[in-house]
Formats: structure tokens, C-alpha cells, sequence
């Protein structure tokens, strides 16, 4: 039977083309939101990409930056570029929950700023307790990523913080 279990895992795993299918999927799902809102919203290819999606105003005046994490879990990885300085108040993130087929995605709006500070606080409560179990600090970066607590669920659809910095 441990040899099925293993083969199940296996098949469990997310392969890369599934994770990218994931990401096109929020990304497209993100920049229909937004012009919904009436926000140009294009999404950008590529592998060194600045930015998911540039958003712009309707004379095309002022832009955004929106970076954007797509998961079906309950935790999004969240990548190199959240240790990034500075913090522009023209960059957001939107974090994406994709259910199953048929159910509506979840939007979780921040600034740079915001997903910072959440990931800032989540690190350290995690450094916290593995120097509490191990008695040595943690070593090494980690995998940045933040979870669907608190501080994430209540940005949930707070659109206007994109919308009104477009004005």
C-alpha cells in the first residue's frame, strides 16, 4: 500500500503547466475586474516581467503596477519581488483564490505596502516559533508567502484602493 500512497502524491502535485494555467487564469480574472471598472487593464508576457497587468486610467495618463498571485489553496506564494525596495504607492498586489470550476474567485486587493507588512509579520511569527522549537534562529530566505487569515480577508475586494490611485 506505501507504494500506491506515493503514486497518488505524485499525482496529487501540481505539475508547472498546471501552475501556469493557475496564474494565466488569475491574471485574466484580475484585469476583467478591473475593467469592469472601468480601468485599462493589459496583461504583460513574458519571463522578466515588471509587472501581472499595467492598469491606466481612461486617458491613459496615470499607471499602475499590479503584481498578481493566483493559488486554489489557501496560501499564496508570494516570490522574490516582495523583498524588493522601495515600496511605490503605483504598485499593487491582488492575491487570487481560485476554486473549483463553477465558483467565483476570491480577490484580496493590497499596496505594496500592505502585502509587505502582512509577509513581514508572518515571518517573523514563524521565525519566532521555529527558534522556540529548534533553540537556533532560522536560517536561509524561506519561501515568501503569506496565508488566508485575518489580514488577508479583509481586503477582499477593496478595489477602490487601485481604482481611486488612478484618479
Amino acid at each position: 500500500m506505501k507504494g500506491q500512497e506515493k503514486k497518488d502524491r505524485r499525482q496529487r502535485r501540481s505539475t508547472q503547466e498546471d501552475k501556469s494555467f493557475l496564474n494565466m487564469a488569475g491574471e485574466f480574472a484580475v484585469a476583467s475586474e478591473l475593467n469592469r471598472r472601468h480601468v485599462l487593464a493589459s496583461v504583460t508576457y513574458g519571463a522578466s516581467k515588471a509587472a501581472d497587468i499595467f492598469a491606466m486610467d481612461d486617458s491613459m495618463r496615470r499607471v499602475v503596477l499590479v503584481e498578481v498571485k493566483t493559488t486554489d489553496k489557501k496560501r499564496w506564494v508570494l516570490g522574490n519581488k516582495i523583498f524588493r525596495e522601495p515600496r511605490s504607492a503605483d504598485v499593487f498586489w491582488v492575491l487570487v483564490q481560485l476554486p473549483a470550476p463553477g465558483q467565483p474567485p476570491g480577490f484580496f486587493v493590497f499596496s505594496a505596502q500592505e502585502i509587505h507588512d502582512i509577509w513581514r509579520r508572518e515571518r517573523d511569527e514563524f521565525e519566532g516559533k521555529y527558534e522556540s522549537k529548534h533553540g537556533r534562529k532560522f536560517e536561509g530566505p524561506g519561501v515568501p508567502g503569506v496565508s488566508l487569515d485575518h489580514p488577508v480577508r479583509a481586503q477582499k475586494d477593496k478595489w477602490d484602493k487601485i481604482t481611486n490611485r488612478l484618479k
